[in-house]
């Protein structure tokens, strides 16, 4: 996947693969922002509240630097890649449970 620090443009690039987690991390740095949903405003518009506040970034400082100058500063944190995919990896067996067990063996 590729992906653009909405800060300063930089292309970032990995791959996610469910078995294998996270691999060709470029630049090795990168961090995501991420920001715990409010569950009345994602039932509303999930894009603009939660997914525009989900982004790369190459480095720690342009990520604090991107955060510091967001209207929901208060509300978004930096993740490693690890992390976030934890995160990700929780959610979907939490919401989607029984009907990934059949794909698990791929």
């Amino acid at each position: 996947m590729e992906s653009r620090n909405p800060l300063t443009k930089k292309t970032i690039s990995l791959t996610v693969t469910p078995d294998s987690g996270i691999s060709d991390i470029d630049p090795e740095e990168v961090v995501i922002s991420f920001m715990i949903p409010d569950t009345d405003e994602v039932r509303s518009d999930v894009i603009k509240s939660f997914c525009h506040y989900v982004n790369f970034f190459e480095s720690r400082n342009s990520a604090e630097e991107w955060i510091s100058q967001s209207e929901k500063k208060d509300d978004l944190l930096i993740l490693s890649l690890e992390d976030a995919y934890m995160i990700a990896l929780r959610r979907n067996e939490l919401q989607l449970g029984e009907i990934l067990i059949p794909y698990k063996d791929y």
